[in-house]
């Protein structure tokens, strides 16, 4: 149980993180789909995937949300994404969903 509190913390912090310090770039939504294998409150999470270009080199990453914002979210849609420059891997879209 202590590793999962540590592990949600340091995750929260490296959201925090992000848009304290991240920078923001254009990228363009690959998929969204309805995860139907997990359910909260009767409700099934959207995973939005996404792809955008830091630092010299493309990257991809996805996010899961309860929010179906409908028309926002379509494939080949252009997002806001925040980055770390010097770790881009950690990156969110912004506003989250």
């Amino acid at each position: 149980g202590g590793y999962v509190l540590y592990w949600r913390k340091n995750e929260a912090l490296k959201a925090v993180n992000i848009l304290r310090n991240g920078e923001a770039v254009i990228g363009q939504v690959i998929s969204a789909d309805v995860n139907y294998s997990v359910a909260v409150n009767g409700r099934n999470p959207l995973t939005i995937a996404y792809q955008f270009h830091a630092v010299g080199r493309d990257y991809e990453s996805k996010v899961s949300t309860l929010n179906h914002l409908n028309l926002q979210f379509l494939p080949g849609r252009q997002v806001c994404v925040l980055y770390l420059p010097d770790q881009p891997e950690y990156n969110s879209l912004y506003p989250h969903p």
